[in-house]
């Protein structure tokens, strides 16, 4: 844990336990120093190649003060049906357990919080599946 992440951790705590407490007199700001740290994604999405029908999965990880949330977006639009979005850690997971032509493209995975806003991108290609001519002969 970084020496910013634990002054956020204790500005917390003690806004906790002032609150507990219900000191009026005291205003919350004059006791903490509200510290922002932009995101950064230390693990950024990378460019894949799968066969059609295969699974994979991308990933992308962040860290800031606050917390930055984690959204992905697939060719700036919503994610194709069949991919499911998991969240752990500082970290978001796509998982694409059977991958079709509809999945290429660009994913973007966006991290935010009241700092501000930071962006990491990955192509998928979907290879189709190799067809096998047999002769009669």
């Amino acid at each position: 844990m970084s020496k910013v992440e634990i002054q956020f951790l204790f500005c917390e705590l003690f806004l906790f336990y002032f609150l507990i407490a219900l000191a009026e007199t005291v205003s919350l700001k004059e006791q903490c120093i509200w510290l922002k740290v932009s995101p950064q994604i230390y693990v950024s999405p990378r460019n894949k190649s799968v066969l059609e029908g295969h699974p994979t999965n991308l990933s992308c990880k962040a860290t800031g003060v606050p917390k930055p949330a984690l959204s992905w977006k697939f060719n700036d639009g919503d994610l194709p049906s069949g991919v499911s979005q998991n969240s752990l850690g500082e970290g978001s997971f796509l998982e694409l357990p059977y991958t079709t032509k509809q999945m290429e493209g660009i994913y973007k995975c966006t991290a935010e919080n009241k700092a501000n806003l930071t962006t990491s991108s990955a192509h998928l290609h979907v290879f189709g599946k190799e067809r096998t001519v047999h002769s009669i002969l």
